[in-house]
């Protein structure tokens, strides 16, 4: 489709810290590749995927070129991504914890710093 190359460009690549793996974030996906095996990836997560039918309205109203960043947490288990309306996504690499979205709050209950000790 005329969407196709948008949205499968990647916007975000990160190594694990120990450089075995590389997550990539594309507009629809995050995908975890395994360095020695550069064929295919070995985890795919689809990210947005009620957006599909809506491609044409985000590419007219230019959200269809919003960029996505991932990230490996510190023990390579887990990767952290963004997505609308303040969420995000942990995902299990592996599969051995369920894949969470998690809601960042627009209003932190946060101390004043006169109530801190």
């Amino acid at each position: 489709s005329f969407f196709s190359e948008i949205i499968s460009s990647i916007s975000n690549a990160k190594f694990s810290r120990d450089g075995r793996y590389i997550v990539t974030r594309d507009y629809l996906n995050v995908r975890v590749w395994d360095v020695n095996m550069e064929s295919r990836p070995i985890k795919t997560f689809h990210m947005n995927e009620h957006l599909r039918p809506k491609l044409c309205v985000l590419y007219e109203k230019d959200c269809i070129f919003d960029k996505f960043e991932a990230c490996f947490n510190y023990d390579g288990k887990h990767v952290l991504t963004g997505s609308y309306q303040n969420k995000f996504n942990m995902l299990s690499v592996d599969g051995s914890a369920p894949d969470l979205v998690l809601e960042a709050s627009q209003t932190p209950h946060r101390r004043a710093p006169s109530q801190m000790q």
